[in-house]
């Protein structure tokens, strides 16, 4: 196997646009999920009134939840005239690029071409990664410029190349400017270099110095935009929507007996909230994220013992949950919502009694595609458990980073409710950990 990179780019492509291809002819306005129309509305308005803002009427108020990139990329299918088809046609090939690059990180690790044609074709064949490309949202471009960053990094770790450092945090600024949920990763990265000391320390003080110039350098537009239309510096308040609709209102509808939508309008429709006009003040912003930030300390500080659980039981559904629903909605145009949750965060069910009644409900079309990823979730976990010892012996650092990144997003991402699709961005990570297995099998097989 000569070329993996090129072998792997074409499966992953070819798998995406078929999959486009039949949503398309089946169901093709499946493409638009809930989240799609505030980035679908923001390049509207942008196209048509120069205005970033969701608002479909006067007075526009400017978005403080989205972050720039895929609305101007959506932006560009206007200027080109293109329907939204072809956003995901275009999400097909970053995908496949996402799978290729996975490819060239396991062959910086160590040069096996088919345990690295092996890694990437893991990536590609990844269920949720296919069905995300095919949506209206930033999971296919996020999950590039990640993989793009940590290639990088491996990179600079390898080979003790300190420029591409800069390259890596030029990817992960990409990344935050696609979802802001990447954002602390960029002090993580320079701390990690730090840690490493592969060129002494004052060496990589400086580097780290210089790297924390060129990301507040590359941030500081959004920020000063920010500061300017709200009266604060701020990146993104999704984070304060997120912790105040998801984590407290699911702690108090466990609290009360409840469900998270009763306690997210309770919260919309009482004091303070009631009283801030969103529709006509942007200044009411900086208002509304101080007022979650306070209200969500206050309510896990209330009730620890809740919040933890919770928060417990999403962690390890970050890495367990299959993609289930979103499925029935492409290919036989359910909507979402009209099947029981799997396993809600705060409900009483477990993972296991929900994977069991999915198992053997009369969905068979379903119930074959949750097989299939926990046969993937075998097929990753198993491999990176036997990779464990050859890690420490051969490539610690990389393994550091590559645990560091995906702790990161695991953790945040449990904080909210969960879905698996905050699992696909580090997917490619996640098969990575197991590579130094396959490796040392497909070395054997060689000289036997």
């Amino acid at each position: 196997m000569r070329y993996p990179v090129f072998i792997v780019f074409g499966i992953a492509f070819g798998i995406r646009l078929a999959y486009a291809l039949l949503v398309q002819y089946l169901y093709p306005n499946s493409i638009y999920l809930y989240d799609s129309w505030s980035y679908l509305n923001i390049a509207y308005n942008l196209f048509h009134d120069g205005v970033y803002t969701q608002m479909s009427a006067s007075p526009q108020t400017p978005d403080s939840t989205r972050t720039p990139f895929y609305p101007i990329y959506i932006y560009l299918f206007h200027v080109l005239q293109l329907h939204g088809e072809w956003i995901v046609y275009v999400q097909a090939i970053v995908g496949a690029l996402t799978a290729s690059v996975a490819t060239h990180c396991a062959l910086l690790i160590k040069r096996n071409r088919f345990a690295a044609f092996l890694v990437g074709l893991t990536v590609a064949i990844n269920i949720p990664s296919i069905f995300f490309a095919n949506t209206v949202l930033t999971e296919t471009w996020f999950s590039f410029f990640l993989v793009m960053a940590c290639y990088y990094v491996i990179k600079s770790i390898k080979y003790e190349e300190p420029n591409n450092r800069i390259l890596a945090i030029v990817f992960l600024v990409c990344a935050i400017y696609t979802r802001p949920g990447a954002l602390y990763l960029l002090v993580a990265i320079p701390a990690l270099i730090v840690l490493y000391n592969q060129h002494g320390i004052k060496y990589e003080l400086i580097q780290s110095i210089k790297l924390l110039v060129v990301t507040v350098l590359l941030l500081a537009p959004w920020f000063y935009r920010n500061k300017q239309t709200f009266g604060e510096p701020f990146f993104s308040s999704i984070a304060e929507v997120n912790y105040l609709f998801h984590t407290a209102s699911n702690i108090k509808a466990q609290v009360n007996g409840t469900t998270r939508h009763e306690e997210e309008y309770n919260y919309r429709n009482a004091k303070p909230l009631s009283e801030l006009n969103f529709e006509h003040n942007a200044h009411v912003i900086p208002i509304f994220r101080n007022y979650a930030q306070k209200e969500v300390k206050s309510v896990v500080q209330e009730h620890p013992a809740i919040a933890a659980k919770i928060f417990a039981k999403s962690w390890v559904g970050f890495f367990i949950k299959p993609l289930r629903s979103y499925f029935n909605l492409q290919l036989k145009g359910k909507k979402l919502g009209d099947e029981k949750p799997l396993s809600m965060a705060n409900g009483k069910q477990s993972y296991l009694s929900g994977l069991i009644s999915t198992l053997t409900s009369d969905d068979v079309f379903v119930s074959v595609l949750v097989v299939l990823q926990l046969l993937f979730f075998i097929l990753v976990y198993g491999s990176f458990l036997l990779s464990l010892p050859l890690w420490f012996k051969q490539n610690p650092r990389v393994f550091i980073f590559l645990i560091c990144v995906i702790l990161y997003f695991s953790i945040t991402s449990s904080i909210t409710d969960l879905d698996a699709r905050f699992r696909v961005p580090v997917v490619s990570l996640l098969v990575l950990l197991g590579y130094p297995f396959w490796e040392k099998r497909f070395r054997k097989l060689a000289h036997e």
